[in-house]
């Protein structure tokens, strides 16, 4: 489990990384990259930074965004220890298949129809519904031990 110094780290290097991979590098190509999120070590020397590219992105555009990244990690680690960081961690990217597994999930349930039959009518189930009334107490009084059914076991 990432601790709270993880934790602001790796939102301080998704927040910089988002800015130089569009703006910095200076590659044409990488300019529809959006880096989702940052993974880091528990001794800051790595991090991971996951990336996606646009809906229509093929397995090869994946594949030559993340070697056009490999590339551009020496430029980006240098920007980052204008941060002030005792380490700056070493970079590696991934692409982020987040978005399309639930992109996925919602297109199934999209496609999900729930029919109700046509003679019967749906309708809400009544209130206390499932309840067995003799549990509750009566109208106006709150539930005390002495309400209660027994156990079974000798406690009320």
């Amino acid at each position: 489990m990432p601790t709270r110094r993880q934790h602001r780290i790796n939102e301080l290097l998704l927040e910089e990384i988002s800015l130089l991979v569009p703006g910095q590098v200076g590659d044409e190509d990488l300019s529809d990259i959006t880096v989702t999120r940052v993974e880091s070590t528990q001794d800051q020397t790595a991090a991971k930074v996951y990336v996606t590219l646009g809906q229509d992105a093929t397995a090869a555009e994946v594949a030559d965004a993340l070697s056009r990244l490999k590339e551009a990690q020496g430029l980006l680690m240098d920007e980052l220890s204008t941060l002030g960081m005792r380490r700056v961690p070493r970079l590696s990217f991934a692409h982020d298949r987040a978005h399309e597994s639930g992109q996925r999930v919602l297109d199934i349930l999209s496609h999900l129809e729930y029919q109700l039959p046509v003679d019967e009518p749906a309708e809400a189930p009544a209130a206390g519904a499932g309840v067995a009334t003799s549990m509750l107490p009566e109208s106006g009084k709150s539930a005390t031990p002495a309400d209660r059914p027994p156990t079974g076991d000798g406690r009320p």
